[in-house]
């Protein structure tokens, strides 16, 4: 009898442990641990979520990561580009190009670092919506994105939470 009961208590604390640790995005690029609070959503809950909380739909590529924290959307994914010599550079110029054409506009973009690493970040708002955007340097055609999706009257909440989860990127390509 006392075995049956140790074991229900294990099992009960490995239960409660789990729910209390956080997600981790772990692609062949890099590793991240997200934020407490922020809550997976499987493709058939990214839908109804965009539905919910903003104007434009999203649309789920086959390597997302999607989550929600506090109104906000949050997707991560690795992305493989076949051309090795992309860089951070050139990606800034394509993303201020296509703006420029389309007569639209930003409020950043920029190339930062951030413990050693190299980011690009982008941000432009649409009405009252907002969008983030990160990419970290390219390794052999690889990188790690990210994008945040927010109404304006986050938009601190959302650039807390990318600088938060740039500083939370662990790289495998890269010296730690």
């Amino acid at each position: 009898m006392k075995i049956k009961s140790l074991i229900t208590l294990l099992i009960s604390i490995l239960f409660a442990l789990r729910s209390f640790a956080q997600d981790t995005v772990q692609t062949q690029v890099a590793t991240l641990t997200l934020p407490k609070g922020t809550q997976k959503l499987p493709e058939q809950q990214v839908k109804a979520y965009t539905k919910n909380h903003f104007k434009r739909e999203h649309i789920v590529l086959p390597n997302d990561h999607t989550y929600a924290k506090d109104g906000m959307l949050i997707t991560i994914r690795e992305v493989v580009n076949s051309n090795v010599n992309k860089t951070l550079e050139s990606l800034k110029r394509e993303f201020e190009g296509v703006f420029k054409e389309t007569g639209g506009t930003y409020n950043t973009s920029e190339i930062i670092m951030i413990n050693n690493r190299r980011f690009y970040i982008f941000n432009y708002g649409r009405g009252d919506e907002g969008y983030w955007s990160f990419y970290s340097d390219f390794d052999k055609g690889k990188n790690f994105m990210g994008t945040i999706d927010y109404k304006l009257t986050n938009e601190k909440q959302a650039h807390d939470y990318m600088n938060t989860l740039l500083q939370r990127l662990r790289f495998r390509h890269y010296k730690n």
